[in-house]
């Protein structure tokens, strides 16, 4: 589905979408606990050692989000999108304590991103309602499962620390499976990445 740039906002997800922190999550965890963690172990759901520890690593770690890694084609993605009449704004569910940190590093990273909205942990389907939202991008399924039925076009970017929520990611008709920003990108905007890219849509990073 191709959507209409300037017909609604393109929510776009934080955490794992557009700044990557398992990089963090794994060095807290051996720093503090001696814990080694793979990979696909830093995603809430497969945490292995219990939701408590997760909420007392994530309470520092999402300070430190200075450390985390801009997502691959992230920024050029997005200024195309805002270059073609698309309107971007960030949904996140961190809390208001970690929202200045996110918004610094939007701000370090030059990302085209003025809008941040936070849901405190909660889903994101009324935040969603109330911007307007008619695309959302999430790394978290369950957060798009909640959306299911309310027209907003749905798309789950593939990471390596969610491998086991992409089969099921799979199933799901109302979800459309994305293996990265330039992916992402064609599917809004119905043009190859780097064919667009070439044409002089962004700067390279």
């Amino acid at each position: 589905m191709i959507l209409a740039a300037g017909k609604g906002v393109v929510a776009l997800d934080f955490d794992g979408c557009i700044a990557c922190g398992a990089n963090v999550k794994a060095s807290f965890a051996r720093e503090k606990w001696g814990l080694e963690l793979a990979v696909e172990q830093t995603a809430e759901d497969m945490f292995p050692f219990g939701h408590e520890k997760y909420r007392q690593m994530m309470d520092v770690v999402g300070r430190r989000t200075s450390e985390y890694e801009l997502a691959p084609c992230c920024r050029e993605a997005c200024e195309m999108l805002r270059d073609k009449g698309f309107k971007l704004a960030v949904v996140t569910s961190r809390e208001d304590y970690e929202l200045d940190a996110a918004k610094r590093f939007i701000s370090e990273h030059r990302l085209p991103l003025a809008e941040v909205y936070n849901t405190r942990r909660a889903g994101k389907k009324a935040i969603c309602g109330e911007i307007g939202a008619v695309a959302l991008l999430e790394d978290s399924l369950w957060k798009l499962v909640e959306l299911e039925g309310t027209g907003v076009k749905l798309y789950f970017m593939e990471q390596k620390w969610n491998v086991h929520e992409q089969p099921k990611a799979l199933e799901l008709e109302f979800v459309v499976p994305v293996n990265g920003w330039q992916h992402f990108y064609r599917c809004l905007a119905g043009e190859d990445f780097e064919t667009a890219k070439v044409v002089g849509h962004a700067a390279p990073s």
